[in-house]
């Protein structure tokens, strides 16, 4: 019986399917229960209009990503695990391929909210506040999508353990970032604004981006010992119009289905605060019930 079932343990441990889920289910949990502690510690530090300052770049934020990275993971995921299959060994085309689309993608983006800031504040947000959180967050837009590319080869790969480390340390650099230097600002009698926990979105994307890479490098060099950098790269890693074919016929689909989404999910978010002013709040309270509704009673997702 005991010999059973330590087979069936063995078996259990080594289905991919089984492990990887395990592994993202017990980080994304991780990661939600600091994120729950997070956002209790922003809302004491900047209050409840702070949180709805904060709230308000989501929409941008996530617009921007579905636009430049999105659909792409999806698709290097796919393809990479199709060629996987195949040839028996890493193909890290779609990889390169999939990057040389979403990183020009998640450029373009950032430039645009950078340099329409205060448009994008002012005219479309409704919040003049909010120009100087969205000119740090453009540069978290060419970061998510190095990071979104990178996930989808590793998920492609069976290999959810990298996805899991890196989006548990782009959490918890997050969150220290904002803790110590909230906790010097405070030390030094200093008056903390809103976009220190923008800057920690940063700071903890980029901490993950480097992890990626960090793995996508020692993944190569293991799987080809005679690798050097000055080297040209071994076939299968070459640029192909028929693996672009593949990557945009796979992403622009999803592309297209998350932008109107969020399209519509940005309509509504702007829309709260705008129709509570109409109905008699002011704009600070119209302000602070928005953050307690969508960053503290609600949130779509882990701040």
């Amino acid at each position: 019986m005991q010999n059973n079932f330590g087979v069936f343990m063995n078996k259990y441990k080594q289905h991919p399917l089984i492990t990887g889920t395990l592994i993202l289910t017990i980080t994304g949990l991780i990661t939600r229960i600091i994120g729950f502690y997070y956002r209790i510690y922003l809302s004491r530090l900047f209050g409840e209009e702070g949180m709805g300052i904060y709230q308000l770049i989501n929409p941008v934020l996530s617009l921007s990503y579905s636009l430049a990275a999105a659909g792409y993971q999806t698709a290097i995921s796919k393809l990479v695990a199709e060629e996987t299959a195949k040839r028996k060994t890493a193909s890290y085309k779609p990889l390169i391929l999939g990057l040389s689309i979403s990183i020009p993608l998640s450029l373009l983006c950032a430039a645009a909210v950078y340099l329409g800031s205060d448009f994008i504040a002012v005219s479309l947000l409704s919040e003049a506040r909010t120009a100087s959180m969205l000119r740090i967050v453009a540069f978290s837009l060419p970061l998510s999508a190095v990071h979104a590319c990178t996930n989808g080869y590793f998920y492609g790969r069976k290999k959810t353990g990298t996805p899991a480390v890196a989006q548990f340390m782009e959490q918890c650099c997050r969150v220290g970032c904002v803790y110590i230097i909230s906790y010097y600002a405070t030390a030094n009698n200093s008056t903390l604004s809103i976009n220190v926990a923008v800057l920690g979105l940063v700071i903890g994307e980029f901490i993950s981006v480097i992890i990626s890479i960090i793995s996508i490098y020692l993944s190569y060099c293991n799987e080809h010992p005679a690798f050097s950098p000055l080297k040209k790269l071994p076939a299968g890693t070459g640029y192909t119009l028929q693996t672009y074919h593949k990557i945009l016929v796979m992403a622009l689909p999803i592309t297209a289905n998350r932008i109107v989404l969020n399209l519509l999910h940005s309509v509504e978010s702007v829309s709260i605060p705008s129709c509570l002013r109409q109905y008699g709040y002011d704009n600070t309270t119209a302000l602070s019930v928005y953050g307690v509704l969508t960053g503290m009673a609600m949130p779509a997702g882990v701040i």
